[in-house]
């Protein structure tokens, strides 16, 4: 199968939500997704990076810190035991507003389910690792870089947020946008 690398591009928070979202773009930067993170995700994140400017209002944590984090350290027995192990991450599909994501240990070949905000914090940890995504599933989900921090694939949405989206367009009165969300969630429904 197809696949293209992605890389990411940023981390937004979301106003008056308890979500962030992860925009990852290939290398020419023309087309985005976004992944939605909590916020619990999206601080373990930031506290990783290494701008602090990008933090906002997330605590950074120094190496010394992070070295003693358990991701880190577990990385550290991996690479201890195996220093030539590598690692990728793929996103294969979506279902329900979450990406079916594996992480790939790419010398044996053994695959690991891993949340898409699960596998953006790996690879924080782990910047030698690479995200790729089926060219199928790309070219279905991503948007143009314009639109960038502004939507998103209503599929990519999980169901609370849906639901919260649903109820702000009809008191909004977008009667149209409160159609489609409402064709989502049902089915959602018919699919459990």
């Amino acid at each position: 199968m197809s696949k293209i690398e992605l890389k990411i591009k940023q981390i937004n928070d979301v106003v008056n939500d308890n979500h962030t979202l992860v925009t990852l773009t290939t290398e020419e930067e023309q087309k985005h997704i976004t992944i939605v993170c909590d916020k619990l995700e999206a601080a373990s994140i930031y506290a990783r990076s290494n701008n602090p400017a990008e933090a906002m209002h997330y605590r950074v944590m120094t190496a010394k810190e992070r070295a003693k984090q358990l991701p880190e350290v577990l990385l550290r027995i991996i690479n201890d035991c195996n220093d030539n192990l590598e690692f990728s991450i793929h996103i294969t599909d979506i279902r329900n507003g979450e990406y079916m994501t594996f992480l790939q240990e790419t010398t044996y070949g053994l695959n690991y389910p891993i949340s898409a905000s699960q596998a953006v914090l790996f690879c924080h940890i782990n910047p030698k690792t690479r995200i790729y995504m089926q060219r199928w599933l790309w070219e279905r989900q991503s948007l143009s870089i314009k639109q960038l921090g502004v939507s998103m694939p209503i599929n990519s949405l999980t169901t609370d947020m849906l639901q919260k989206a649903l109820e702000n367009s009809i008191k909004e009165e977008q009667y149209e946008l409160a159609n489609e969300l409402k064709k989502e969630i049902k089915r959602r429904e018919i699919e459990q």
